[in-house]
């Protein structure tokens, strides 16, 4: 008589030793993939990365700007600057 796993539902063979976690059976590929430790998350790697990102493509923004308006960089960063804080309040009403 063949089980059940009780994760995917996949018949576990005579062949196939049955595992037991938590009083549940299940089969070797879900003992497998249950066993392995989660991996780790690195936020801050994941937040710096963003960041430079937002910077790369504000820096190329302004430049492509002031380079079309033939204004100098700063003042296109100053507008730049209340657009973001602008479109961020924005954000953070639309999420309320």
């Amino acid at each position: 008589m063949s089980e059940h796993c009780s994760v995917c539902g996949r018949s576990i063979d005579e062949r196939e030793q049955p595992y037991v976690r938590n009083d549940r059976v299940i089969c070797s590929n879900c003992h497998y993939r249950l066993s392995r430790p989660a991996p780790r998350e690195n936020w801050f790697v994941r937040a710096m990365n963003a960041a430079l990102s937002v910077m790369v493509t504000g820096v190329l923004f302004i430049l492509g700007v002031s380079m079309i308006l033939a204004a100098p960089p700063g003042a296109i960063t100053i507008v730049c600057l209340f657009i973001v804080v602008f479109a961020e309040r924005e954000a953070k009403k639309r999420k309320k």
